[in-house]
């Protein structure tokens, strides 16, 4: 029998959605934000890696309809894409890839529409910023950690304090741009793709869900249209 994966993420909590490309984690991301706007909770995403338009697109494909929420005022979405490459944006809101900047942006929009959930896609586009690429010594790396470390537990711990439940995603990285630490959320939920002799095959872990029991062994999943993810 499928479960809910909107079950996986405990209210209040800031979770780190995780995985390669391909992995499932804007479908994630989506589906869990759209169950809260579908109970009447107004919910924020935050896109730095997608065309605002082009998750229209492919929410629209998987049967969701973004405009209608945005219309009636259950949804809203932020571009982060157009201004962290330089170009204009279209969207009504729009925000820098800044951390303070992104705070300032949703806060009143919290305070105004009762914000229960918000997405950050991806916290990895988000945070490129806070590294500068002539830092190679030890010492630079260090400061970089530092401030990344920093702008995510000032976001994390704003948006806990405001009663709203986030899911940063996050892109598997190099060895020259590694991973954020997990133990500065409250959870960790990990994507995968593995080889079969059929093709790849999709899978789950939570790593860490604190004051929680959960599972700790990998549960398949697949993404269909008009469905979603279904755990298996």
């Amino acid at each position: 029998m499928a479960m809910d994966i909107t079950e996986l993420v405990p209210s209040g909590y800031s979770i780190l959605l995780t995985g390669p490309e391909g992995s499932g984690k804007t479908c994630f991301s989506l589906q869990w934000i759209l169950k809260g706007c579908n109970a009447g909770r107004h919910g924020i995403y935050v896109t730095f890696d997608e065309k605002p338009n082009a998750l229209r697109r492919r929410s629209e494909q998987m049967g969701w309809d973004l405009q209608d929420l945005e219309d009636v005022g259950l949804f809203t979405l932020i571009d982060g894409f157009y201004p962290r490459i330089g170009i204009k944006s279209k969207e009504i809101n729009t925000t820098r890839p800044d951390v303070d900047y992104l705070l300032l942006k949703i806060a009143p929009m919290i305070k105004k529409s009762g914000t229960s959930r918000v997405v950050v896609d991806s916290i990895t586009s988000l945070l490129i910023p806070t590294r500068t690429v002539s830092s190679k010594s030890k010492e630079g790396v260090e400061r970089q950690t530092i401030k990344q470390r920093t702008a995510l537990i000032r976001m994390s711990e704003f948006l806990k304090n405001q009663g709203v439940t986030v899911i940063f995603t996050e892109v598997e990285t190099t060895n020259d741009h590694p991973q954020l630490e997990q133990f500065l959320v409250d959870g960790v939920i990990e994507l995968g793709l593995i080889k079969t002799d059929e093709g790849l095959k999709r899978r789950l872990l939570i790593k860490k869900m604190r004051d929680k029991e959960h599972s700790m062994q990998y549960t398949d999943f697949s993404i269909t249209e008009g469905q979603g993810i279904a755990l298996k």
